[in-house]
């Protein structure tokens, strides 16, 4: 079978942590030399304050609190330029205090036929033997599943795919989505940072290839296992 294509795809980064969300205002990333000064615009930038900042940046856009730092992008054409941004970032504060740091994707992928799209369902969560018993028609909303990993038990791999919503006469499809969770120390043991960013930097360049991959390889699996 033909290895199934996203309808579309987005990445983000999430960083915990102990942040000023007050710097980062898009001329920040600029002066800095993290994002040309033409991907500045006023209208994309919602706050920027002590407490919250948020915007877009070109095609990265930009969340900040006290404990939250996530940068994201819409579309997987701009994977790049998203961990360019994270890691000059990390490199500039490299004394933030971090305790985690995740690299999440989404994919949606259709279904063949809204037949294919039920044996999905029912083949993730077997309605037999328990959940007919307990109705009429069960379906699957939403499954989790996590894979520690071997080689560094401070990661885990994690998924979930749920179904799509229909939004025309098209056949149905199921969301999956991916998150390589890397926690780095407890939030009780944030210090001043220096290590913590280094481990963050590291994680992100050695993992961002496979992370970044992981939609389509789930996806791949389950079209492959599971055919109309």
């Amino acid at each position: 079978m033909t290895s199934p294509l996203p309808e579309f795809e987005n990445c983000t980064v999430v960083l915990l942590g102990s942040f000023n969300p007050a710097i980062f205002h898009p001329e920040w990333f600029v002066r800095l030399g993290l994002l040309a000064e033409e991907a500045v615009d006023s209208d994309k930038i919602k706050v920027v304050s002590p407490e919250v900042t948020e915007c877009v940046v070109g095609a990265v856009k930009v969340f900040c609190d006290s404990t939250r730092l996530v940068f994201s992008v819409g579309n997987m054409i701009d994977a790049d330029k998203l961990q360019d941004v994270v890691l000059g970032t990390l490199r500039i504060l490299a004394h933030v205090p971090l305790g985690a740091v995740g690299i999440n994707q989404e994919g949606v992928f259709k279904a063949q036929s809204e037949d294919h799209w039920h044996k999905i369902g029912h083949t993730l969560v077997p309605k037999d033997p328990v959940w007919n018993k307990l109705g009429d028609a069960p379906g699957m909303q939403r499954i989790s599943i996590k894979y520690p990993l071997q080689e560094n038990p401070k990661i885990e791999q994690n998924f979930t795919v749920e179904p799509y919503p229909r939004t025309g006469p098209t056949h149905p499809a199921i969301k999956i989505g991916t998150n390589l969770h890397y926690q780095i120390c407890s939030s009780s043991e944030l210090s001043s940072g220096g290590e913590s960013t280094k481990l963050a930097l590291e994680f992100i360049a050695d993992r961002w290839k496979s992370a970044t991959g992981k939609v389509r390889e789930v996806a791949n699996v389950i079209f492959e296992e599971i055919k109309p």
